[in-house]
């Protein structure tokens, strides 16, 4: 729940205690796989999808790839795809595709 008001925020649980069978856990940490930081002395609040990603570079097999600036050299020249060179199983790359559209739409 949020709210400006502690009064009101107090009156919303009671009613929702006389309806439901609920227990109070504090500010949340994790919400729906996104995770949430409140700093009260800046008054602001960070949510991130770092757990998402990580399951995501595991689920790819790229946990363990390093961070560069630019994913390519500048000046490379791209060759069509033959027999040879394309990916054994298309569907590994287009599900690695949507997961990162996924989390940058999501944010």
């Amino acid at each position: 729940m949020v709210s400006t008001s502690p009064e009101t925020m107090t009156k919303m649980k009671v009613e929702i205690e006389g309806e439901f069978e609920v227990m109070d856990q504090g500010e949340p940490k994790l919400l729906l796989g996104i995770e949430i930081s409140r700093d009260r002395q800046t008054h602001s609040i960070t949510i991130s999808q770092g757990q998402y990603i990580h399951k995501c570079l595991q689920r790819f097999n790229m946990a363990n790839s390093g961070v560069n600036s630019v994913p390519i050299q500048p000046g490379i020249k791209f060759n069509p795809t033959t027999e040879d060179n394309k990916f054994s199983n298309p569907s590994i790359y287009h599900a690695a595709i949507g997961s990162l559209l996924y989390a940058a739409i999501t944010m």
